[in-house]
């Protein structure tokens, strides 16, 4: 569109009196988010082959998608990070049980169904793998989760 076109319809939209608004996608000092699933081993080596595909059909819908297959003290030990001048927010979904999701909430701010830690770094407690037998049913409401924090703002 040329620069006269463009202002001929500026002009029709004021004589119409339309208001318009420009979105600017590049906000100044707006943080970036990182996205990772942190799985706990235990749960993993139970349920190889439905983290699996979980895994493929997560990196296929997120390229940026970090995923990380940790111990408890390991998570734990993410989970009391205190780095607050970060330049990124870390968003992560914990495929855990229930055991470990008590004891990590324990020091993290509850807020809606996630929580928070001291750098507001969030997380999201799934325990549904930490069922004897995985359903269709389970591995939507994983899905469900996972949709929640890659599409979070």
């Amino acid at each position: 569109m040329s620069k006269y076109s463009f202002q001929n319809k500026l002009k029709l939209l004021d004589i119409i009196n339309t208001d318009i608004w420009v979105k600017k996608n590049n906000i100044k000092n707006k943080k970036s988010y990182i996205v990772r699933v942190l799985v706990l081993d235990s749960l993993y080596d139970i349920h190889k082959i439905v983290v699996d595909g979980f895994v493929k059909a997560a990196h296929n819908n997120y390229k940026n998608l970090k995923i990380q297959f940790l111990n408890k003290e390991s998570i734990l030990n993410d989970l009391r990070n205190d780095e607050i001048d970060k330049e990124s927010l870390s968003i992560s979904l914990i495929l855990c049980d229930d055991n470990f999701k008590k004891q990590a909430c324990s020091f993290l701010e509850n807020f809606n169904k996630m929580f928070k830690n001291s750098s507001n770094d969030i997380y999201l407690f799934n325990t549904l793998l930490a069922s004897d037998k995985i359903t269709k049913d389970l591995k939507r409401l994983i899905w469900k989760d996972f949709l929640y924090i890659i599409n979070y703002e």
